[in-house]
């Protein structure tokens, strides 16, 4: 049974999140080849101010999935687990910076692991019968992008050199998939 009160953390955690990316990022020069959590770890400060947003809205959009999105939606268990290790991945990504040595490696298998999650979890809501034709449109989309993305990245040089742009689409794809979803009906 869905609890309607965490309907809200969802748009608040994607709104909050994309807001603090956004203005931690604004104003330097950016590589298109380095990804979000390069550019963040650049500095200790944007580092610190990243993790502790992620501490706090981690959780936050894990509830809104468990509690409110996935009963809503009539979404598998599986579906849960696989939003909440992926979202634990992003956290533990966010802890570790993408520095060098084993924290890189740390990072690295933490965000990739968490992004690859993704796919199988858009797929399942892809599959439910529950959501609205434009949230099934914009999630098989946002599955198509997913995979293409990924594909290419990890077979293409040339795409690994705009891995800022393919890491920023695929977040944000996925957001505004769970966002309609969540709101379009």
């Amino acid at each position: 049974m869905p609890i309607e009160a965490y309907k809200p953390l969802g748009l608040v955690s994607v709104v909050v999140f994309w807001s603090a990316i956004i203005l931690l990022l604004r104003g330097w020069k950016v590589n298109r080849g380095m990804s979000i959590s390069r550019h963040v770890s650049a500095s200790k400060l944007t580092y610190v101010l990243a993790a502790i947003v992620e501490s706090i809205l981690v959780p936050l959009f894990i509830l809104f999935f468990v509690k409110w999105f996935a009963p809503t939606f009539h979404l598998p268990v599986l579906f849960s687990i696989l939003v909440t290790f992926s979202m634990l991945g992003f956290l533990v990504a966010a802890w570790v910076p993408d520095t060098k040595g084993s924290k890189s490696f740390v990072h690295g298998f933490s965000a990739y692991l968490a992004g690859i999650l993704l796919i199988p979890a858009t797929a399942f809501v892809c599959a439910s019968e529950y959501i609205s034709p434009t949230a099934r449109a914009v999630s098989y989309t946002t599955l198509f992008y997913e995979i293409v993305s990924l594909s290419l990245f990890f077979s293409t040089r040339k795409a690994q050199s705009y891995h800022l742009y393919l890491q920023s689409i695929y977040l944000i794809l996925f957001d505004i998939a769970i966002l309609i979803t969540a709101y379009v009906r």
